[in-house]
């Protein structure tokens, strides 16, 4: 249905980011990330025209979706240059914003990834770290950036990573 509806009005970027969100989930990633490549063109066209912070919020959604869509096929390098992207255009967006804290924490974290399964661990440890302090109270937001925090530090293989991770989970656990 949501194909039929992008083939009726194929500039619509929301129903083009609706289709990618649904791709994702049932695992159609290659085309999950055509249809959001899509709506990135038609947004970063959209705001060289207008300069609409509207806009730019959805393209920054964008690529934060197509960064996930490429971590998860794989193509690692793709993916930070989209999280790196996404985080350029957060920087200086307030942080007490919810929506923005947690697109700052899904950039965070997938660049985070994307350098844990690139074998940088130092620097997944660093963005976990950086995003687990933009998540605030929001416990949902500290709880997905603990999990992946405790999983970097339980690779890393040393007795005080691993205690750390214990840690960093107990504390999470302790206050939710």
């Amino acid at each position: 249905m949501l194909n039929r509806y992008k083939l009726r009005l194929p500039n619509d970027t929301s129903g083009l980011h609706l289709l990618a969100l649904v791709c994702e989930r049932l695992g159609h990633l290659s085309l999950g990330a055509e249809v959001v490549e899509r709506s990135i063109r038609i947004l970063e066209s959209a705001y060289e025209e207008t300069e609409d912070p509207e806009v730019e919020k959805k393209y920054t959604i964008a690529n934060v979706t197509l960064g996930r869509l490429k971590l998860s096929q794989g193509e690692y390098s793709d993916s930070i240059t989209l999280f790196e992207n996404a985080m350029g255009l957060l920087a200086e967006k307030d942080a007490e914003d919810k929506a923005t804290r947690a697109l700052k924490v899904q950039a965070h974290l997938g660049l985070g990834l994307a350098h844990f399964f690139q074998g940088n661990l130092e620097a997944a440890l660093g963005l976990l770290e950086d995003g687990f302090g933009y998540a605030g109270e929001d416990l949902l937001l500290r709880g997905h950036i603990t999990i992946v925090l405790a999983q970097t530090l339980w690779a890393i293989g040393t007795e005080e990573a691993r205690e750390t991770a214990k840690s960093r989970l107990l504390e999470w656990w302790g206050g939710s």
